[in-house]
């Protein structure tokens, strides 16, 4: 049986994959834990479809090429994010003969007593359980050293623009909602209103995400002084967005993308969410969110759940349906902790407008952190107690 070798100190590899923000989430959380880490790079074939709950430990969803070797000694943790990377951190964790901890974080899709600790946010609804911990929002991978860098490159350049600095990071659309040129529209109108009504300026940055069209319609929109950046492949042109996040006295974000909002509290910036419409849903995925939203209502009364909803927090469980990511949540929460507003609601109410306080949003990650620790001492030491019995035998 192959373990790891224990050199007294915990050894760590970070799973990463092709999705930048969940890499980052990643890296975040290994920062948080402050031991060296190895990272292995994960690129996976058409195979990644099927099922978590069917395929089990495997490598048969990874493609060889463009991937990390995989080879002992095995880690005494991995940390991964989503789905694509279950099956990999399984078979690493059976090669260990166990001795692996699995940390997953979002959603794993999978079940949920696979991993030894599953770290996720609001929108993903996972069903409560002891290895469950949820924060409020998903982690943010920007460090103060960014700030720092993003501040001295742009400070002299916005120096002379009116404060208070109100940064716009526009996203794009996603598989449910729809940053469209009306609502684009929509939002350069609300930001100018906001940012001329606190006599400031605005820093606007589109993303890589933002449809050409709905970028125009941004611009366009952009009635008071400004600097203005439109994403462009062209590395010639760098990306201001850290330096935004550094200057920015306020950061509004559309709410199409967790991280930024994250980026901006890590930051600790007042955040204005700008909420983007929702794209029209199947009748299927439209009826899930109707009972989730009917377990989740009476739970928040403190009622016991019904038979269909035990039935389908069940499914979730076992990894056999995963239950549709409902924003709505995440954003619903962030705001009502007064982490962030929402940008109609400030505009509306500027005579009685209260800025939120992004301090707070990542206080349940030490709890995550002294977990994770526990978790690897206690099989650690049950190692130790294995190694002098056999000794004595």
């Amino acid at each position: 049986m192959e373990r790891p070798v224990d050199n007294g100190e915990i050894s760590l590899w970070l799973l990463l994959g092709e999705r930048l923000g969940d890499n980052a989430q990643i890296r975040a959380l290994a920062g948080h834990i402050g031991i060296p880490y190895e990272e292995k790079y994960l690129r996976f074939n058409w195979f990644y479809h099927v099922p978590n709950f069917i395929k089990g430990p495997s490598l048969l969803t990874l493609s060889r090429e463009g991937s990390s070797p995989l080879t002992k000694p095995w880690p005494d943790v991995v940390i991964m994010c989503g789905r694509k990377s279950v099956p990999v951190a399984l078979w690493i964790k059976k090669k260990s003969g166990g001795r692996t901890k699995i940390i997953a974080l979002g959603r794993p899709r999978a079940p949920i007593a696979l991993f030894d600790l599953v770290v996720t946010t609001p929108q993903y609804r996972l069903p409560p359980s002891k290895n469950v911990v949820e924060l409020l929002a998903p982690l943010s991978g920007v460090e103060k050293e960014d700030l720092a860098h993003g501040r001295r490159m742009l400070g002299p350049e916005l120096g002379d623009l009116p404060k208070p600095l109100i940064a716009v990071l526009a996203g794009g659309d996603t598989s449910t909602s729809q940053f469209d040129p009306v609502a684009a529209d929509r939002l350069g109108r609300l930001a100018s209103a906001y940012a001329r009504s606190r006599g400031g300026s605005l820093l606007v940055s589109t993303s890589p995400r933002t449809n050409p069209r709905a970028a125009s319609a941004l611009i366009d929109a952009i009635t008071v002084t400004s600097k203005i950046h439109r994403w462009t492949p062209d590395k010639a042109q760098p990306n201001p967005y850290i330096g935004f996040l550094a200057l920015a006295d306020e950061v509004i974000v559309t709410c199409d993308s967790a991280s930024m909002m994250s980026d901006a509290c890590m930051a600790q910036k007042p955040v204005l969410l700008f909420d983007v419409p929702m794209k029209a849903r199947n009748i299927a995925i439209a009826i899930q969110h109707k009972l989730y939203r009917m377990i989740e209502d009476s739970e928040a009364r403190g009622e016991e759940p019904s038979a269909a909803g035990r039935f389908l927090r069940s499914l979730a469980y076992y990894g056999i349906l995963t239950p549709p990511r409902n924003m709505s949540r995440l954003y619903g929460q962030v705001v009502a902790n007064h982490k962030a507003v929402w940008l109609v609601d400030a505009c509306v109410n500027m005579d009685t407008y209260v800025p939120p306080d992004p301090s707070g949003v990542f206080d349940g990650l030490e709890n995550v952190v002294m977990k994770i620790r526990s978790i690897v001492a206690h099989d650690k030491t049950a190692a130790g107690k294995d190694a002098v019995h056999q000794s004595a035998d």
